[in-house]
């Protein structure tokens, strides 16, 4: 199960992102916010979305840093739960990266 971060219009959200696109877990879940869903065991709760339709195809979406919230963490691996990555922050780390 791969989480991202998103902008879907003027609206961030986060969610799972699946063969058919992300299904939009910050509106099914309002009490969790990106990094507490992570760090105080609330993934039980995002695993009982696994299953549903996906709300936006990958192409109608922004992707953002996977935790807003703390800008510091670009990947996350807990129990099998991958964390996709926002390849334009990445790009920004190797390259800075390269420089030094």
């Amino acid at each position: 199960m791969k989480i991202a971060s998103f902008k879907a219009g003027s609206v961030a959200s986060y969610g799972i992102v699946t063969g058919g696109g992300v299904i939009d877990a910050g509106r099914r879940l309002k009490d969790f916010a990106t990094k507490a869903l992570l760090t105080k065991g609330s993934l039980d709760a995002l695993k009982a979305l696994r299953n549903e339709r996906a709300d936006f195809a990958l192409d109608d979406i922004e992707l953002l840093p996977t935790v807003p919230e703390d800008g510091d963490v670009v990947e996350v691996e807990i129990s099998g739960i991958g964390v996709l990555r926002n390849p334009v922050r990445n790009e920004a780390a190797a390259a800075a990266t390269r420089a030094a």
